[in-house]
């Protein structure tokens, strides 16, 4: 998705769904909630694929989760529900397309957490029928 403000959209970077948990909400079902809010496509967290903290002396740490999602759909490419107040844009890319935007370059921890990333999809897409293997 394309994030209509802050500071992804300044960059128009590309990013995955995200957001804040609510009170006493765990990760995968804040990870559910959100993909479902910004893109309307409903799934299942399978679990964390990594995470990164952040410090910023202006705000409290920042704690960030991957989450590995499968739909609760089988079609190649479900229909999007664009949520309009938070979405500029959005659209299916390959997980190498991801990465590999410019503004993620350069930087050891986005490096690291991407290519985590896609190690994790190029598994998933290899064991595709056999979800035990993810």
């Amino acid at each position: 998705v394309q994030e209509r403000t802050g500071p992804a959209a300044a960059y128009n970077l590309w990013k995955m769904p995200t957001g804040l948990l609510d009170p006493s909400e765990d990760v995968p079902l804040a990870a559910s909630r959100e993909l479902k809010e910004e893109t309307g496509l409903e799934a299942e967290s399978v679990g964390i694929v990594a995470f990164r903290q952040a410090h910023s002396p202006s705000r409290p740490s920042d704690l960030f989760f991957v989450c590995l999602m499968k739909l609760k759909v089988d079609e190649t490419e479900p229909e999007f529900q664009l949520c309009e107040k938070e979405i500029a844009a959005i659209q299916w890319m390959s997980v190498e397309e991801y990465c590999a935007q410019e503004r993620w370059q350069g930087s050891p921890v986005y490096t690291t957490l991407n290519d985590t990333i896609l190690k994790v999809s190029k598994k998933v897409l290899e064991n595709r029928d056999n979800p035990d293997k993810w």
